[in-house]
């Protein structure tokens, strides 16, 4: 089967929803891939190559799922 693309139709999980539970197992589908992979270290090795320890930044954190690699990544100790 040939899946076709609308490019003027948003993807089922960037569009204005409430939080169904189809939306929860996805994300939850993210989290456990990311961590099998292993994404979030991935995230981290390049980022402390980037910035010095004790510097200041912000990060923008957009279209990341459930945001669980910025979170692993820079909330463990050492990050």
């Amino acid at each position: 089967m040939r899946r076709k693309f609308n490019p003027a139709e948003l993807e089922l999980m960037d569009r204005p929803q409430p939080v169904s539970p189809e939306l929860e197992q996805d994300l939850r589908s993210i989290r456990q891939l990311n961590h099998w992979f292993g994404s979030h270290r991935i995230v981290r090795r390049f980022v402390c190559r980037w910035v010095k320890r004790g510097a200041r930044m912000r990060i923008v954190d957009l279209a990341t799922g459930s945001g669980d690699i910025p979170r692993l990544t820079f909330h463990q100790p050492g990050g």
